[in-house]
């Protein structure tokens, strides 16, 4: 090959190389399809296998803090388990909450006197009916959805089942109220009124034995206390109860505290006769007074109360028929 076509062929090569190398389109990388934006897709919870609903017996606390997990653990979505504070010889109060976080919160409770166990056998009764009841009763699925209820079976572990004092005082009668102070509150007052403190309930029931009554606050008046004479009758009729003002003067009472502080309040006296009420008296006044409690979680939260209950004194009017009574 001649030096000339050597040139011409080098030429020819190279500007093809060019051309090829200019011209050639480039790779084009697709780009990802758009997310699919969906709305998400609720939860179906319940119903619900409680194993036990209402107790056939007068359980020991240990046995109530069993029941009250075995709870949580059946229906986990619905509850939470929980610790309200310490008593004096180191136990925990338990709670067991029940309902739907952001929802009206509301204080059920038991057996501030120990030996008061009928109290805290039908709160317990109560409690597992309701987790039963979810999605099988339209009232209940309804609270739970829209109520957030924080139930406290046993008030005071270290008198459960024993006593009716604790620390060597009456626990619902060291109760502050308008004008007045309480002093040197048993272990469990303090841990309760912190805990309601804390949760700024709107309402609270107070279980007691026995007499079977809804009590009112005796510091209540004016609307308020036509609003709660009201509800206390409402719930009388449904559990065929007796309503009253729980006294005609305040006397350190639980609901009147809780009152004061903001929250509708009312006193159950489960059952009749004395405090040692046998077993088979459980499930009977668990019957009776389930819907009243129903109707309590729903009422409760729609009763406005007057601001000026916080008044440093408030004067009383009207009686109680049983005040005289000793055991409330």
């Amino acid at each position: 090959m001649s030096n000339f076509n050597r040139l011409l062929f080098i030429v020819v090569f190279v500007g093809t190389l060019c051309l090829s190398h200019k011209y050639t389109k480039p790779k084009v990388v697709p780009e990802p399809p758009p997310p699919v934006i969906t709305e998400p897709v609720p939860v179906e919870h319940g119903p619900y296998a409680i194993t036990h609903q209402v107790p056939t017996k007068f359980l020991s606390y240990d046995e109530v803090v069993e029941r009250l997990k075995e709870w949580h653990k059946e229906a986990p979505e619905i509850t939470e388990i929980g610790v309200s504070g310490q008593v004096q010889s180191g136990k925990d109060v338990y709670y067991l909450r029940i309902g739907t976080p952001g929802k009206p919160k509301l204080l059920i409770h038991s057996c501030i006197h120990g030996n008061e166990r009928l109290a805290a056998a039908s709160t317990l009764g109560i409690m597992g009916t309701m987790l039963h009841d979810y999605k099988r009763d339209e009232q209940v699925t309804w609270l739970i959805e829209n109520r957030d209820i924080y139930f406290v079976p046993v008030f005071s572990p270290d008198s459960y089942l024993r006593n009716r004092y604790i620390e060597g005082e009456d626990p619902n009668r060291r109760w502050p109220y308008p004008g007045s102070r309480a002093d040197n509150q048993a272990t469990p007052i303090k841990v309760m009124q912190a805990f309601f403190l804390k949760h700024k309930f709107v309402g609270a029931i107070d279980g007691h034995t026995t007499g079977r009554d809804f009590f009112w606050p005796s510091i209540a008046r004016g609307a308020d206390a036509d609003n709660l004479r009201r509800l206390a009758g409402e719930m009388s009729d449904l559990a065929r109860y007796s309503p009253s003002r729980v006294g005609s003067r305040p006397a350190g009472y639980a609901i009147d505290w809780y009152y004061w502080k903001g929250a509708v309040a009312i006193l159950t006296e489960f059952g009749s006769g004395s405090h040692d009420q046998p077993r088979s008296a459980i499930e009977p006044e668990v019957k009776r007074t389930y819907k009243a409690y129903l109707h309590f979680m729903q009422e409760a939260p729609k009763i406005k109360l007057d601001p000026s209950r916080l008044a440093e004194k408030v004067p009383y009017s009207g009686g109680c028929n049983r005040n005289s009574r000793p055991h409330f």
